[in-house]
């Protein structure tokens, strides 16, 4: 169980602050026998989230900060998705399943294939796909958001942050 205060990363929203645990006051359709995690979302503002202690969503604490310096040293390891389709629902879907896992790996193997994808689409003439843009945009917000948190910087540095840490190691 999560304590008041602890940043957690909760299903597709991110990081979230444990704001409280216990029976939210002044909610009627939730069940009174139940404990809830109150949840804040760290980077969007005005969002509460009622979550149940024992909810079957994912929800895990963010990544310490030695694991996050040494997934940051990893990233030119991490491999992308060698997946082919013109489906865009498929591809969709394809897309969702590295969200899905909640794993930060996951988020930079997908992060990487979109990359690379665009930049052969930019090649060869052509506009990035929708579903591309839009799994490329959520993936960084994510791995972007716990990064951040992790290590105690603001998000708006965290793409200089692993980059300096890249370029220093190799």
């Amino acid at each position: 169980m999560f304590e008041k205060g602890d940043c957690v990363v909760y299903g597709d929203t991110g990081v979230c602050r444990v704001l409280n645990i216990g029976m939210p006051e002044n909610i009627g359709r939730l069940d009174p026998a139940r404990l809830y995690y109150t949840l804040a979302p760290v980077f969007q503002q005005g969002i509460i989230i009622y979550v149940p202690v024992n909810t079957k969503t994912a929800i895990r604490p963010v990544i310490a900060r030695g694991k996050a310096e040494d997934l940051i040293g990893r990233i030119t390891d991490i491999r992308e998705s060698s997946y082919q389709c013109r489906d865009q629902k498929l591809l969709a879907g394809h897309y969702r399943s590295f969200l899905e896992t909640h794993r930060c790996e996951d988020l930079i193997r997908l992060i990487k294939t979109i990359f690379h994808r665009r930049q052969e689409s930019l090649q060869k003439g052509k506009k990035p796909r929708q579903v591309d843009e839009h799994y490329f945009r959520r993936a960084k917000e994510l791995l972007y958001g716990e990064l951040a948190v992790s290590l105690g910087i603001e998000l708006e540095e965290v793409e200089k942050y692993i980059s300096q840490k890249l370029s220093s190691e190799s």
